[in-house]
């Protein structure tokens, strides 16, 4: 009867434990999902903060992961993804790439000096979305490697931004 009662135990610790797991991963993709819905909608802050949900619950199951999946990579793809969002949107309401290479055609003068004020006049009403995604690079550890450099690659982005158009 003991043994009996032991591995009841054991079987509801278990339960619980996976229990508590599929949750965590429910919430992940849940927020994920959410995320990637409000980005296609336009909705850049709530897309960033689902992305930061979706990071936070990817760090939680990392910490209770005993078959070592990459939720830690998982986690810091959606640190990126969080402040991406800021910076497409951007670059996306300023043309900013469009109009850089269109500036570069146009040789050192008044005319470049026009163009590239107009540019920077247009930036910086968006900057605060560029502080924004450098405060989220900023603000999380990022220790893989294929995370790692597109990250370094997005916050040189906004150094620029905020050195030279601010």
């Amino acid at each position: 009867m003991k043994r009996f009662f032991a591995m009841l135990a054991v079987i509801t610790l278990l339960a619980s434990v996976v229990s508590a797991a599929f949750a965590g991963y429910q919430d992940y993709y849940k927020a994920r999902s959410q995320a990637k819905a409000a980005e296609e909608q336009g909705d850049t802050a709530l897309a960033s903060r689902m992305y930061l949900a979706a990071a936070n619950e990817a760090s939680v199951l990392a910490a209770q992961d005993r078959m070592k999946l990459p939720w830690k990579l998982y986690s810091e793809w959606q640190v990126n993804n969080a402040a991406y969002v800021y910076i497409s949107h951007f670059k996306a309401e300023t043309n900013w790439e469009a109009d850089m290479e269109a500036l570069k055609a146009i040789p050192n003068g008044p005319e470049r000096l026009k163009a590239m004020n107009a540019l920077y006049d247009k930036a910086r009403q968006y900057i605060a979305e560029i502080e924004a995604a450098k405060a989220i690079l900023t603000g999380k550890e990022i220790t893989k490697a294929e995370v790692l450099a597109k990250t370094k690659s997005n916050l040189e982005f906004c150094n620029w931004i905020l050195e030279n158009v601010k």
